[in-house]
C-alpha cells in the first residue's frame, strides 16, 4: 500500500545524533517563524521535502526558485522542518510518522518541536514565558537552566502532538518548547523567546535581536488598532472610519 506522505530525499545522507527541529504553523506562527529564522541565520541547506496527495495544491516561490511546501533543511548536527501551508489534523498522524521515521531512520537522536500557546493577554505581557513538554532522555537541567517552565496539564493538538507522540513512541528523547503568543497575529517576539530557549538547551548561537525588534513593532500596531477598535465599537455612526487600520494594508 502507497504511504499517504513520503519523504523526498535531493541528497541521500546520515545525520547521526542529530536534532530534528520541528516549526510548523500554529498559534501565532511561532514555530514557523521560529523555523524559517533559524534556516537563515543558521545558513541550512535544503535536503528533503514532504510529498502527499493529502496536501493542498499549493507550490512556493523564493527568489524565483520553486519550492515545495513542506521541507527539511540541515546543517551540523541539526535539522529543520518548515511548512508555509498548515497541516490539516487529518494528515497529522501520516505527516508525523513519515518525519519521524525518516529521521530515526537517517540516525536522529533527539527531536524538538517549537510552537505556541494562545495567549489572551499576550499584548499586555512584554516576555513570553516558555512552558515545555518533555519526553524520557532529556537533559531537564539544560532546560531549568534556560529558563522554562515544565507543564504539569495539558492538551496538545494538531500535528505537533503527533510528532511528539510518535518520537516518544520510538524512544526518542523529545521537548515541546511553547511560547505564549498571540492567537490570530504573527508573534516574533514570542518566536525570539522559544529561540533563546532553544539555543541554550542545544548549545548553539541564534542571534534574536531582529525578532525581538519585529515583536515591538508588532505590540505598538496591536495596541493602536485595538484602541482604535474599543473606539468604533462605542461609535458605530462612525466606526468604519475609525476602524481602519494601516497594518493591514
Amino acid at each position: 500500500m502507497e504511504r499517504k506522505v513520503r519523504v523526498v530525499e535531493k541528497k541521500e545522507k546520515r545525520y547521526d545524533g542529530a536534532v530534528l527541529v520541528e516549526g510548523v504553523p500554529d498559534p501565532g506562527l511561532v514555530g514557523a517563524i521560529a523555523a524559517s529564522y533559524m534556516v537563515s541565520e543558521l545558513q541550512l541547506e535544503e535536503v528533503a521535502f514532504l510529498d502527499s496527495p493529502l496536501f493542498p495544491p499549493f507550490i512556493v516561490l523564493h527568489n524565483s526558485e520553486v519550492l515545495e511546501p513542506v521541507r527539511l533543511y540541515a546543517g551540523d548536527n541539526i535539522l529543520v522542518l518548515i511548512s508555509e501551508i498548515p497541516i490539516h489534523p487529518v494528515i497529522a498522524r501520516p505527516v508525523a510518522e513519515a518525519v519521524i521515521e525518516w529521521g530515526t531512520d537517517k540516525g536522529v537522536e533527539q527531536v524538538v518541536s517549537l510552537g505556541g500557546l494562545n495567549t489572551p493577554n499576550r499584548i499586555d505581557i512584554e516576555r513570553p514565558e516558555v512552558y515545555c513538554i518533555v519526553g524520557d532522555g532529556v537533559d531537564k537541567k539544560k532546560l531549568e537552566k534556560a529558563g522554562v517552565k515544565f507543564m504539569s496539564e495539558g492538551l496538545l493538538g494538531g500535528v505537533k502532538a503527533m510528532i511528539v507522540r510518535e518520537a516518544i513512541m520510538r524512544g526518542v528523547p523529545t521537548v515541546a518548547l511553547l511560547a505564549e503568543a498571540f492567537g490570530e497575529y504573527p508573534d516574533p517576539g514570542a518566536a525570539a523567546e522559544v529561540l533563546k530557549v532553544l539555543a541554550s538547551y542545544l548549545t548553539i548561537e541564534i542571534k534574536v535581536e531582529p525578532l525581538l525588534q519585529q515583536a515591538e513593532e508588532m505590540r505598538i500596531k496591536l495596541k493602536e488598532l485595538m484602541k482604535r477598535t474599543v473606539a468604533a465599537m462605542k461609535s458605530p455612526v462612525t466606526g468604519a472610519s475609525q476602524i481602519a487600520p494601516s497594518y493591514f494594508i
